[in-house]
C-alpha cells in the first residue's frame, strides 16, 4: 500500500493500493477522479480558481489553479488509459474560513473554487459523485484507489466518506 501526501498546488496518479492524502484542506479545493473500471485514479489540490485572472502567466503555476490543474490531473488520466466517459468525480474543500471573506478583495475563494471545479467538470461532462464542500471548517482527506472512497475528517473528530 503506497500512500501519498499531497500539499497545494499538485496532483498525483494513481491505482489499486495507492492512497492520495490531504491535510488541513480550508479554502482550497480537492477533486478527485476516477475510473472504477481500471481501478486507476487521481487527486488535485488547487488553491485559486482561475488561471485567465491571474496577473502572470507561468507555465510553472499551472497546479494552482482549478482550471488548468484539473485539465492536467484529466490528461495523466488519459495517457494512463482511463477512459473520459468513465470517469466520475469527488470534489472536497472549498470553506469559508473566515467569517469576513466576502469582504476582501477577492472575495470568498472557498466559493470560487467549488463553482470553478463544478464548471470544469460540467463542461467535460464528468459526473460529480460525491461532494463536501463549503462551510467554516478544515478537513482532512483520504481517498483509497482501490475503491474510489474518499474518507473525511473534520473537527470534533468527525469522519464520513463520501
Amino acid at each position: 500500500m503506497n500512500s501519498c501526501q499531497l500539499r497545494p498546488n499538485h496532483l498525483a496518479l494513481g491505482s489499486h493500493e495507492d492512497i492520495f492524502i490531504v491535510r488541513a484542506l480550508g479554502s482550497g479545493i480537492v477533486v478527485c477522479l476516477y475510473d472504477e473500471a481500471l481501478k486507476t485514479g487521481g487527486m488535485a489540490y488547487t488553491l485559486f480558481p482561475d488561471s485567465r485572472k491571474a496577473k502572470e502567466s507561468n507555465p510553472e503555476d499551472r497546479l494552482k489553479y482549478v482550471d488548468t490543474a484539473l485539465e492536467a490531473l484529466l490528461e495523466g488520466l488519459l495517457e494512463k488509459g482511463a477512459r473520459l466517459e468513465r470517469l466520475w468525480a469527488k470534489v472536497i474543500g472549498g470553506a469559508k474560513i473566515f467569517r469576513f471573506a466576502d469582504k476582501l478583495e477577492n472575495g470568498d475563494i472557498g466559493k470560487q473554487n467549488i463553482e470553478a471545479a463544478r464548471r470544469w467538470l460540467r463542461e467535460k461532462a464528468i459526473p460529480i459523485k460525491a461532494e463536501d464542500t463549503g462551510d467554516s471548517f478544515g478537513r482532512t482527506v483520504y481517498f483509497y484507489l482501490k475503491t474510489g472512497k474518499a474518507e473525511i475528517s473534520a473537527v470534533n473528530n468527525y469522519k464520513y466518506n463520501l
